[in-house]
């Protein structure tokens, strides 16, 4: 994600494709009972870093929360499906859930990225 919006969601089939594009924050979507502050505040860091991943360690710098906090919200993330969790040990990092389409979206984006980057040298 290249900005504070959710992806987009495509769906295809042999007749059509839809592309859904999304006007609202992605973070105001998660407004009401389902995520407390400390959730929001780490979706946002995660939701602003390159990649839209972090690791343990990142999170607790950028947010200031303590490392029991950041577990536990993590974890509450995770359970509501709002998260999902990469690696093992170390290498664990934490990032937006994504469906298929969004991957591949993002994937076929790439190029076009890669592009825009080169052409700013």
């Amino acid at each position: 994600m290249l900005n504070k919006y959710a992806p987009p969601e495509i769906k295809t089939n042999v007749e059509k494709t839809i592309l859904k594009i999304w006007k609202v924050d992605f973070l105001s979507t998660f407004q009401g009972e389902e995520i407390n502050e400390r959730e929001r505040i780490i979706l946002k860091s995660i939701i602003s870093s390159p990649g839209n991943s972090l690791s343990h360690k990142q999170i607790e710098t950028i947010t200031e929360l303590t490392r029991t906090q950041v577990t536990n919200s993590l974890n509450s993330l995770i359970q509501k499906g709002i998260i999902e969790k990469y690696g093992k040990s170390k290498s664990t990092r934490y990032g937006i859930f994504q469906t298929k389409e969004q991957i591949l979206a993002d994937y076929q984006a790439l190029p076009e990225l890669i592009r825009t980057a080169l052409d700013q040298y």
